[in-house]
Protein backbone atom coordinates (compact mmCIF):
# COMPACT_ATOMS: atom_id res chain seq x y z
CA UNK A 1 0.00 0.00 0.00
CA UNK A 2 1.32 3.45 -0.91
CA UNK A 3 1.37 6.32 1.53
CA UNK A 4 -0.91 8.28 -0.80
CA UNK A 5 -3.69 5.82 0.08
CA UNK A 6 -3.41 6.45 3.84
CA UNK A 7 -5.57 9.64 4.00
CA UNK A 8 -8.31 7.95 1.96
CA UNK A 9 -8.29 4.86 4.22
CA UNK A 10 -8.35 6.96 7.38
CA UNK A 11 -11.28 8.92 5.96
CA UNK A 12 -13.12 5.66 5.36
CA UNK A 13 -12.41 4.58 8.93
CA UNK A 14 -13.94 7.81 10.22
CA UNK A 15 -16.95 7.41 7.97
CA UNK A 16 -17.62 3.84 9.13
CA UNK A 17 -17.19 4.93 12.76
CA UNK A 18 -19.70 7.75 12.33
CA UNK A 19 -22.23 5.48 10.63
CA UNK A 20 -21.84 2.86 13.34
CA UNK A 21 -22.34 5.50 16.02
CA UNK A 22 -25.41 6.88 14.26
CA UNK A 23 -26.94 3.39 14.11
CA UNK A 24 -26.19 2.62 17.77
CA UNK A 25 -29.30 4.33 19.08
CA UNK A 26 -27.30 6.40 21.56
CA UNK A 27 -28.55 9.82 22.49
CA UNK A 28 -26.64 12.77 23.85
CA UNK A 29 -23.43 14.31 22.54
CA UNK A 30 -20.93 12.49 20.34
CA UNK A 31 -17.62 13.44 21.93
CA UNK A 32 -14.11 13.18 20.49
CA UNK A 33 -11.04 13.62 22.70
CA UNK A 34 -7.65 14.46 21.22
CA UNK A 35 -5.85 11.90 23.41
CA UNK A 36 -2.51 13.74 23.56
CA UNK A 37 -0.61 12.68 26.69
CA UNK A 38 -2.97 9.82 27.57
CA UNK A 39 -0.31 7.14 27.18
CA UNK A 40 1.68 8.33 30.22
CA UNK A 41 0.08 7.27 33.54
CA UNK A 42 2.41 9.65 35.40
CA UNK A 43 1.06 12.78 33.67
CA UNK A 44 -1.57 15.09 35.09
CA UNK A 45 -3.51 14.97 31.80
CA UNK A 46 -3.73 11.17 32.10
CA UNK A 47 -5.24 11.43 35.60
CA UNK A 48 -7.58 14.21 34.44
CA UNK A 49 -8.87 12.13 31.51
CA UNK A 50 -9.11 8.89 33.51
CA UNK A 51 -11.18 10.40 36.32
CA UNK A 52 -13.46 12.26 33.92
CA UNK A 53 -13.91 9.13 31.80
CA UNK A 54 -15.03 7.14 34.85
CA UNK A 55 -17.68 9.71 35.74
CA UNK A 56 -18.80 10.45 32.17
CA UNK A 57 -19.32 6.72 31.69
CA UNK A 58 -21.87 6.81 34.53
CA UNK A 59 -23.62 9.61 32.65
CA UNK A 60 -23.71 7.43 29.50
CA UNK A 61 -21.19 9.57 27.63
CA UNK A 62 -18.43 7.53 26.00
CA UNK A 63 -15.77 9.76 24.39
CA UNK A 64 -13.94 8.52 21.32
CA UNK A 65 -10.19 9.06 21.66
CA UNK A 66 -8.32 10.05 18.52
CA UNK A 67 -5.05 8.43 19.52
CA UNK A 68 -3.45 5.16 20.61
CA UNK A 69 -4.39 4.45 24.24
CA UNK A 70 -4.82 1.44 26.49
CA UNK A 71 -8.59 1.21 26.85
CA UNK A 72 -8.41 -0.58 30.22
CA UNK A 73 -7.16 2.69 31.72
CA UNK A 74 -10.26 4.61 30.59
CA UNK A 75 -13.62 2.98 31.43
CA UNK A 76 -16.25 3.54 28.76
CA UNK A 77 -13.89 5.32 26.40
CA UNK A 78 -13.60 4.10 22.82
CA UNK A 79 -10.86 4.68 20.30
CA UNK A 80 -10.56 4.70 16.55
CA UNK A 81 -9.04 1.41 15.49
CA UNK A 82 -6.34 1.73 12.85
CA UNK A 83 -5.98 -1.36 10.57
CA UNK A 84 -2.53 -3.01 10.63
CA UNK A 85 -2.17 -2.29 6.91
CA UNK A 86 -1.79 1.41 7.67
CA UNK A 87 1.77 2.04 8.90
CA UNK A 88 0.84 4.38 11.75
CA UNK A 89 3.37 2.70 14.00
CA UNK A 90 6.25 3.85 11.85
CA UNK A 91 8.46 6.64 13.13
CA UNK A 92 7.01 9.04 10.57
CA UNK A 93 3.42 8.61 11.70
CA UNK A 94 4.41 8.56 15.34
CA UNK A 95 5.86 12.02 14.78
CA UNK A 96 2.60 13.17 13.21
CA UNK A 97 0.52 11.82 16.09
CA UNK A 98 2.74 13.56 18.64
CA UNK A 99 2.83 16.81 16.68
CA UNK A 100 0.64 19.49 18.18
CA UNK A 101 0.63 21.58 14.98
CA UNK A 102 -0.11 18.69 12.58
CA UNK A 103 -2.19 16.12 14.43
CA UNK A 104 -5.23 18.33 15.20
CA UNK A 105 -5.34 19.43 11.58
CA UNK A 106 -5.19 15.85 10.31
CA UNK A 107 -7.85 14.67 12.73
CA UNK A 108 -9.95 17.75 12.13
CA UNK A 109 -9.86 17.31 8.37
CA UNK A 110 -10.87 13.61 8.52
CA UNK A 111 -13.66 14.24 11.02
CA UNK A 112 -15.08 17.40 9.49
CA UNK A 113 -14.91 16.11 5.91
CA UNK A 114 -17.14 13.20 6.81
CA UNK A 115 -19.50 15.29 8.92
CA UNK A 116 -20.00 17.59 5.95
CA UNK A 117 -20.69 14.63 3.69
CA UNK A 118 -23.21 13.10 6.10
CA UNK A 119 -24.90 15.98 7.94
CA UNK A 120 -28.09 14.04 8.65
CA UNK A 121 -26.40 11.23 10.59
CA UNK A 122 -26.68 12.98 13.93
CA UNK A 123 -29.98 14.81 14.01
CA UNK A 124 -30.57 16.18 17.49
CA UNK A 125 -27.06 15.43 18.76
CA UNK A 126 -24.08 17.65 19.38
CA UNK A 127 -20.76 16.74 17.78
CA UNK A 128 -18.04 17.81 20.23
CA UNK A 129 -14.30 17.94 19.65
CA UNK A 130 -12.57 18.39 23.02
CA UNK A 131 -8.88 19.23 23.24
CA UNK A 132 -7.81 17.96 26.66
CA UNK A 133 -4.30 19.35 26.66
CA UNK A 134 -4.10 23.11 26.04
CA UNK A 135 -3.55 23.06 22.28
CA UNK A 136 -5.12 20.24 20.34
CA UNK A 137 -8.07 21.79 18.55
CA UNK A 138 -8.40 22.16 14.78
CA UNK A 139 -7.75 25.87 14.51
CA UNK A 140 -8.60 26.62 10.87
CA UNK A 141 -12.04 28.02 10.04
CA UNK A 142 -12.19 25.70 7.05
CA UNK A 143 -12.30 22.79 9.50
CA UNK A 144 -15.49 23.99 11.13
CA UNK A 145 -18.46 22.28 9.48
CA UNK A 146 -21.86 23.87 8.99
CA UNK A 147 -24.26 21.33 10.41
CA UNK A 148 -27.75 20.99 8.97
CA UNK A 149 -30.93 20.41 10.95
CA UNK A 150 -30.74 20.12 14.73
CA UNK A 151 -27.18 18.78 14.97
CA UNK A 152 -24.49 21.15 16.21
CA UNK A 153 -20.70 21.10 16.15
CA UNK A 154 -18.85 22.39 19.22
CA UNK A 155 -15.23 22.77 20.17
CA UNK A 156 -14.11 22.61 23.79
CA UNK A 157 -10.62 23.32 25.09
CA UNK A 158 -9.23 22.45 28.52
CA UNK A 159 -6.53 24.84 29.72
CA UNK A 160 -4.52 23.44 32.60
CA UNK A 161 -2.06 26.30 32.89
CA UNK A 162 -0.09 28.91 30.92
CA UNK A 163 3.27 28.15 32.50
CA UNK A 164 5.29 28.26 29.23
CA UNK A 165 4.01 31.82 28.78
CA UNK A 166 4.53 32.84 32.40
CA UNK A 167 8.05 31.49 32.78
CA UNK A 168 9.96 30.11 29.80
CA UNK A 169 12.95 29.07 31.94
CA UNK A 170 13.81 25.50 31.09
CA UNK A 171 10.91 25.23 28.62
CA UNK A 172 11.77 23.72 25.25
CA UNK A 173 11.91 25.86 22.11
CA UNK A 174 9.00 23.88 20.63
CA UNK A 175 6.74 24.33 23.63
CA UNK A 176 7.50 28.06 23.89
CA UNK A 177 6.49 28.60 20.30
CA UNK A 178 3.46 26.32 20.55
CA UNK A 179 2.15 28.59 23.28
CA UNK A 180 3.12 31.68 21.36
CA UNK A 181 1.55 30.66 18.04
CA UNK A 182 -0.79 27.65 18.42
CA UNK A 183 -2.30 28.36 21.82
CA UNK A 184 -3.95 31.66 20.78
CA UNK A 185 -5.37 29.91 17.71
CA UNK A 186 -6.82 27.12 19.84
CA UNK A 187 -8.30 29.67 22.28
CA UNK A 188 -9.95 31.51 19.37
CA UNK A 189 -11.26 28.24 17.88
CA UNK A 190 -12.90 27.08 21.12
CA UNK A 191 -16.60 27.59 21.80
CA UNK A 192 -15.95 26.92 25.49
CA UNK A 193 -12.76 26.92 27.53
CA UNK A 194 -12.49 24.89 30.72
CA UNK A 195 -9.96 26.05 33.31
CA UNK A 196 -8.84 23.75 36.12
CA UNK A 197 -8.72 26.56 38.68
CA UNK A 198 -9.52 30.21 39.28
CA UNK A 199 -5.81 30.98 38.96
CA UNK A 200 -5.69 29.37 35.51
CA UNK A 201 -8.69 31.38 34.34
CA UNK A 202 -7.22 34.62 35.68
CA UNK A 203 -3.88 34.08 33.95
CA UNK A 204 -5.67 33.05 30.74
CA UNK A 205 -7.69 36.28 30.67
CA UNK A 206 -4.63 38.37 31.50
CA UNK A 207 -2.90 36.97 28.43
CA UNK A 208 -6.00 36.58 26.21
CA UNK A 209 -8.69 39.07 27.32
CA UNK A 210 -11.16 37.99 24.61
CA UNK A 211 -11.35 34.54 26.23
CA UNK A 212 -13.19 35.96 29.26
CA UNK A 213 -16.65 35.40 27.80
CA UNK A 214 -16.16 31.68 27.19
CA UNK A 215 -13.74 30.62 29.95
CA UNK A 216 -15.26 28.87 32.95
CA UNK A 217 -13.76 27.12 35.97
CA UNK A 218 -14.41 23.41 36.41
CA UNK A 219 -12.05 22.35 39.16
CA UNK A 220 -10.44 18.95 39.15
CA UNK A 221 -11.86 16.52 41.66
CA UNK A 222 -10.03 15.52 44.81
CA UNK A 223 -9.71 12.03 46.30
CA UNK A 224 -12.13 11.08 49.08
CA UNK A 225 -10.88 11.93 52.53
CA UNK A 226 -9.43 8.87 54.28
CA UNK A 227 -10.45 9.48 57.87
CA UNK A 228 -8.66 6.37 59.15
CA UNK A 229 -5.39 7.75 57.83
CA UNK A 230 -6.12 11.16 59.34
CA UNK A 231 -6.57 9.95 62.90
CA UNK A 232 -3.77 9.41 65.36
CA UNK A 233 -0.86 10.95 63.48
CA UNK A 234 1.45 11.18 66.49
CA UNK A 235 5.02 10.81 65.30
CA UNK A 236 7.16 7.95 66.58
CA UNK A 237 10.14 8.64 64.30
CA UNK A 238 13.17 10.71 65.30
CA UNK A 239 13.28 12.37 61.88
CA UNK A 240 10.43 14.29 60.30
CA UNK A 241 9.42 12.46 57.13
CA UNK A 242 8.86 14.75 54.12
CA UNK A 243 7.48 13.95 50.67
CA UNK A 244 7.36 15.65 47.26
CA UNK A 245 5.88 14.22 44.05
CA UNK A 246 6.75 15.99 40.81
CA UNK A 247 8.48 15.64 37.47
CA UNK A 248 11.66 17.68 37.16
CA UNK A 249 11.19 21.19 35.78
CA UNK A 250 13.02 24.38 36.74
CA UNK A 251 9.85 26.09 37.97
CA UNK A 252 8.98 23.05 40.13
CA UNK A 253 12.00 23.96 42.33
CA UNK A 254 12.88 20.44 43.47
CA UNK A 255 16.47 21.66 43.92
CA UNK A 256 15.21 24.04 46.60
CA UNK A 257 14.14 21.04 48.69
CA UNK A 258 17.80 20.00 48.97
CA UNK A 259 18.55 23.41 50.47
CA UNK A 260 15.83 22.84 53.06
CA UNK A 261 17.39 19.50 54.03
CA UNK A 262 20.81 21.09 54.42
CA UNK A 263 19.37 23.93 56.51
CA UNK A 264 18.02 21.43 59.06
CA UNK A 265 20.93 19.12 59.64
CA UNK A 266 19.88 15.58 60.44
CA UNK A 267 16.29 16.29 61.50
CA UNK A 268 14.45 15.88 58.19
CA UNK A 269 14.26 12.90 55.83
CA UNK A 270 12.90 13.60 52.33
CA UNK A 271 11.48 11.28 49.67
CA UNK A 272 11.08 12.72 46.16
CA UNK A 273 9.06 10.76 43.61
CA UNK A 274 10.03 12.12 40.22
CA UNK A 275 10.87 11.15 36.64
CA UNK A 276 14.08 9.45 35.46
CA UNK A 277 15.57 12.77 34.34
CA UNK A 278 14.84 14.32 37.72
CA UNK A 279 16.27 11.38 39.64
CA UNK A 280 19.55 11.68 37.76
CA UNK A 281 19.90 15.43 38.35
CA UNK A 282 18.84 15.33 42.00
CA UNK A 283 21.12 12.38 42.73
CA UNK A 284 24.06 14.38 41.39
CA UNK A 285 23.15 17.53 43.31
CA UNK A 286 22.21 15.71 46.51
CA UNK A 287 24.76 12.91 46.58
CA UNK A 288 25.80 13.82 50.13
CA UNK A 289 22.18 13.71 51.34
CA UNK A 290 21.61 10.35 49.66
CA UNK A 291 24.79 9.04 51.31
CA UNK A 292 23.56 10.23 54.72
CA UNK A 293 20.21 8.47 54.20
CA UNK A 294 18.29 11.76 54.33
CA UNK A 295 17.26 11.84 50.67
CA UNK A 296 15.48 9.03 48.82
CA UNK A 297 14.66 9.31 45.11
CA UNK A 298 11.98 7.14 43.47
CA UNK A 299 10.53 6.77 39.99
CA UNK A 300 7.61 4.86 38.45
CA UNK A 301 5.76 4.21 41.71
CA UNK A 302 2.50 2.27 41.63
CA UNK A 303 -0.66 3.91 42.93
CA UNK A 304 -0.49 1.65 46.00
CA UNK A 305 3.06 2.77 46.79
CA UNK A 306 2.13 6.41 46.20
CA UNK A 307 -0.77 6.12 48.64
CA UNK A 308 1.49 4.55 51.23
CA UNK A 309 4.07 7.33 50.83
CA UNK A 310 1.40 10.03 51.26
CA UNK A 311 0.06 8.35 54.37
CA UNK A 312 3.43 7.67 56.02
CA UNK A 313 4.80 11.19 55.50
CA UNK A 314 4.58 13.84 58.19
CA UNK A 315 4.46 16.77 55.77
CA UNK A 316 4.02 17.14 52.01
CA UNK A 317 6.10 19.83 50.28
CA UNK A 318 4.92 21.72 47.18
CA UNK A 319 7.62 24.29 46.30
CA UNK A 320 6.54 24.83 42.66
CA UNK A 321 6.16 28.44 41.56
CA UNK A 322 3.27 27.55 39.24
CA UNK A 323 0.59 24.86 39.39
CA UNK A 324 -2.66 24.68 37.45
CA UNK A 325 -4.22 22.60 40.24
CA UNK A 326 -1.66 20.41 42.12
CA UNK A 327 -3.31 17.00 42.41
CA UNK A 328 -0.45 15.60 44.57
CA UNK A 329 -1.21 18.18 47.28
CA UNK A 330 -4.85 17.05 47.27
CA UNK A 331 -3.71 13.41 47.47
CA UNK A 332 -1.55 14.22 50.49
CA UNK A 333 -4.36 16.03 52.29
CA UNK A 334 -6.72 13.12 51.62
CA UNK A 335 -4.36 10.94 53.66
CA UNK A 336 -4.25 13.43 56.52
CA UNK A 337 -0.83 14.85 55.62
CA UNK A 338 -0.49 18.64 55.96
CA UNK A 339 1.04 20.61 53.11
CA UNK A 340 3.67 23.35 53.09
CA UNK A 341 3.51 25.09 49.73
CA UNK A 342 4.59 28.00 47.57
CA UNK A 343 1.85 30.61 47.33
CA UNK A 344 0.90 32.39 44.13
CA UNK A 345 -0.81 29.75 41.97
CA UNK A 346 -3.61 27.18 42.16
CA UNK A 347 -1.97 25.19 44.98
CA UNK A 348 -3.27 27.93 47.24
CA UNK A 349 -6.86 27.12 46.16
CA UNK A 350 -6.35 23.41 46.83
CA UNK A 351 -4.65 23.71 50.22
CA UNK A 352 -5.75 27.02 51.73
CA UNK A 353 -4.55 28.21 55.12
CA UNK A 354 -6.28 25.88 57.59
CA UNK A 355 -4.77 22.49 56.68
CA UNK A 356 -1.51 23.78 55.21
CA UNK A 357 0.98 26.62 55.35
CA UNK A 358 1.77 28.85 52.38
CA UNK A 359 5.02 30.73 51.91
CA UNK A 360 6.00 33.48 49.48
CA UNK A 361 8.94 33.49 47.08
CA UNK A 362 10.97 35.61 49.47
CA UNK A 363 11.01 32.98 52.22
CA UNK A 364 14.33 31.24 52.86
CA UNK A 365 15.06 27.52 53.36
CA UNK A 366 15.11 28.18 57.11
CA UNK A 367 11.64 29.74 56.87
CA UNK A 368 10.47 26.53 55.19
CA UNK A 369 12.01 24.50 58.00
CA UNK A 370 10.07 26.55 60.55
CA UNK A 371 6.87 26.11 58.52
CA UNK A 372 7.39 22.34 58.36
CA UNK A 373 7.64 22.15 62.13
CA UNK A 374 4.45 24.20 62.46
CA UNK A 375 2.72 21.90 59.96
CA UNK A 376 3.63 18.87 62.09
CA UNK A 377 2.10 20.56 65.12
CA UNK A 378 -0.94 21.41 63.00
CA UNK A 379 -1.50 17.75 62.08
CA UNK A 380 -1.22 16.65 65.71
CA UNK A 381 -3.89 19.09 66.85
CA UNK A 382 -7.16 17.44 67.89
CA UNK A 383 -9.09 19.71 65.50
CA UNK A 384 -7.08 18.78 62.41
CA UNK A 385 -9.41 15.98 61.24
CA UNK A 386 -12.44 18.24 61.59
CA UNK A 387 -10.62 21.00 59.72
CA UNK A 388 -9.85 18.55 56.90
CA UNK A 389 -13.50 17.49 56.68
CA UNK A 390 -14.60 21.10 56.42
CA UNK A 391 -11.91 21.90 53.86
CA UNK A 392 -12.70 18.90 51.65
CA UNK A 393 -16.41 19.73 51.70
CA UNK A 394 -15.55 22.93 49.83
CA UNK A 395 -13.45 21.26 47.11
CA UNK A 396 -14.76 19.83 43.88
CA UNK A 397 -15.40 16.20 42.99
CA UNK A 398 -14.87 14.38 39.70
CA UNK A 399 -18.61 13.65 39.65
CA UNK A 400 -19.50 17.34 39.74
CA UNK A 401 -16.78 18.08 37.16
CA UNK A 402 -18.27 15.50 34.78
CA UNK A 403 -21.80 16.85 35.28
CA UNK A 404 -20.67 20.38 34.45
CA UNK A 405 -18.76 19.07 31.44
CA UNK A 406 -21.92 17.32 30.22
CA UNK A 407 -23.73 20.65 30.33
CA UNK A 408 -21.05 22.16 28.10
CA UNK A 409 -21.20 19.23 25.69
CA UNK A 410 -24.98 19.62 25.44
CA UNK A 411 -25.02 23.39 25.03
CA UNK A 412 -26.08 24.83 21.68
Amino acid sequence: MTLSRVPHMLGEIFLQLLKKEAASGRVGPLVFWDGYGLTNPQSGIFVYAKKLAEELNKLEIAPIVLSKIDLKDFPGVRKILIPPCIPLHSRFFARIENSKPIWPLCIGSFLVKNLKKNPSLFEGRNIVLHGLSNLNLPYLKSLRPKMNGSAHYRTVLTVHDLIPRLDATGVSFALRHQFKVLFPLAVNAADAIICDSKWTRETLIQNHPLAASKAIVISCGVPPLDLTACSGRKRLKKRTSLLAVSRYEVYKRLDFLLEILRAKKGEFQLTIITDIHGKKILHEKGADLVQEGRLELKVNCSQEELSRCYQESDVYLAPSLYEGFCLPAAEALSKGTPVVYQKGSATQEVVGSVVGIGLSREHSPQDWCDAIEKAVELSEDSQFSDNLKQHFSQLGTWKSAAEKLREIYNAV
